[in-house]
């Protein structure tokens, strides 16, 4: 009877000690998951390398390190979301997204990240009208002193309207042209071309 009492009392003590130990290791796996999730996974991180390499490169560019940071993380988690038609070819092949998202910044504005002119706004240079065709269809409204400019935003409304057009039939070409409402004898899908061509160029042989 003392033994089984002993035992008895054992278990009492025990139990409380295993629920802690699971919960230290629960919480240690919680943290594992946050910490992975927080920092870039290894082929992101190539990515967003390759983006800075060419900022640095590109002297057109006023970005501060910081912002070029920001700028090119906001590139790579946007080319994630990016489906390209297959049919979309650069110089005979199919662009990669995140050179692609790229070369739209440095064709639009030349990396003018505060660009405010003719109704264009940010680093994509987008137009107000698309940027209220976004606000309708969410029931949202976007800050145009300060949150028009967040680089993720920017491309958030590209992708958004990229992907609408596109659904509608349009070739990539004409998509791009109505989000920048460009006109139809506009010349600057094939500077973005050329621009695409000539970055494609410097980075195959490094990092690609």
């Amino acid at each position: 009877m003392k033994r089984f009492l002993r035992y008895k009392y054992f278990g009492i003590l025990i139990f409380p000690i295993l629920l802690f130990i699971f919960a230290l290791t629960q919480e240690e796996e919680d943290t594992f998951r946050t910490v992975q999730s927080y920092f870039p996974k290894k082929q992101s991180l190539a990515k967003i390398n390759t983006l800075l390499s060419l900022l640095k490169e590109e002297s057109r560019n006023q970005l501060s390190e910081r912002q070029k940071k920001e700028f090119a993380r906001a590139i790579v988690a946007s080319s994630e979301r990016l489906l390209l038609p297959d049919d979309l070819l650069f110089s005979g092949e199919k662009p990669i997204e995140f050179l692609f998202l790229h070369c739209i910044a440095q064709t639009r504005t030349g990396f003018q990240t505060y660009l405010k002119e003719n109704g264009r706004y940010g680093i994509l240079g987008l137009p107000d009208r698309q940027i209220a065709e976004i606000e309708t269809k969410f029931n949202a409204k976007i800050d145009r002193k300060f949150d028009v400019y967040q680089y993720s935003i920017q491309y958030r409304v590209f992708l958004i309207l990229f992907k609408d057009y596109l659904s509608k039939g349009l070739s990539a070409e004409k998509a791009y042209n109505q989000l920048f409402a460009l006109p139809e004898n506009s010349t600057e899908w094939k500077n973005l071309e050329s621009t695409y061509i000539k970055y494609h160029e410097k980075i195959i042989p490094k990092n690609l």
